[in-house]
């Protein structure tokens, strides 16, 4: 995975050839366990703020967005979420 890093101060960037494993055990093996754990809970942490931003900017209410978070998955388009957890309601959880 290439990544590329610029200083906007210095206008320079630098890019490199990360050579991250394609797998999680490889990236265990690679990082230990408590450092893949902590990324992950890190990036799953940073993807549950971004949506509650864009639900905020929706103008939705506490409990509109506490109710849809319910249902949220990281890497998962919310509304996506959503629909699928309402095709799965039956006519009992309505």
């Amino acid at each position: 995975m290439e990544i590329m890093a610029r200083d906007p101060g210095q206008k320079r960037g630098v890019s490199i050839d990360l050579s991250l494993p394609s797998s999680l055990r490889e990236l265990i093996e690679k990082y230990g366990e408590d450092a893949i754990t902590h990324a992950a809970k890190e990036q799953i942490a940073t993807q549950a703020k971004s949506t509650l931003r864009y639900l905020l900017k929706k103008g939705e209410s506490d409990k509109e967005i506490k109710d849809a978070m319910k249902y949220w998955k990281p890497f998962k388009r919310l509304d996506r979420t959503l629909v699928r957890h309402l095709d799965e309601l039956t006519f009992e959880d309505v």
